[in-house]
């Protein structure tokens, strides 16, 4: 996932286009302000979704990209083990994460997660959660994301700017 390295909040489709172009673009989203590639990550088939916010009067602007892993959920001992390599690169390369939650046996099904790990990396908010059977998670998760949102203007991301002054 080196791309994220090369993402600048606030770019337009052009400019996300060009630094992913060594993916294969999918159609934009019919009704959210969004594109969309397909790639091998971790040698699973993983899905890129780039957001965009505009104004009235503003170009669209990048906010979020999220990665999800597998087309469909696996098996848990396939997303562990691919979650645990995924893992373990995340914390080489940003350390800790800033907060970790592993209790989420009372939110809805569509919401329920096996864990959600965040990291704090400048101005973004970086994301990994994992969804396994057995916690749970229904069969349209594919249990593995990775968020990675602006702090300031994507509100996914905004909910975690408590943990900036930590």
């Amino acid at each position: 996932m080196d791309f994220l390295k090369e993402i600048k909040w606030g770019i337009g489709k052009e400019e996300t286009q060009i630094i992913l172009r060594d993916k294969e673009s999918i159609p934009p989203h019919p009704t959210q302000n969004a594109i969309g590639f397909i790639d091998s990550i971790y040698g699973v088939p993983a899905g890129i979704v780039c957001y965009f916010k505009g104004g009235l009067f503003s170009k669209d602007k990048l906010v979020r990209v999220v990665v999800h892993f597998f087309k469909e959920l696996p098996e848990d001992d396939i997303i562990e083990k691919k979650y645990t390599q995924i893992k373990r690169d995340l914390v080489a390369q940003y350390g800790r994460p800033a907060h970790e939650v592993e209790d989420f046996k009372d939110d809805p099904l569509e919401f329920r997660l096996s864990e959600l790990l965040v990291w704090v990396v400048g101005d973004s908010i970086l994301t990994l959660s994992l969804g396994l059977k057995r916690d749970g998670v229904i069969e349209d998760n594919t249990g593995i994301f990775v968020g990675y949102g602006d702090a300031k203007r994507d509100p996914l991301s905004q909910q975690w700017n408590c943990l900036k002054a930590k």
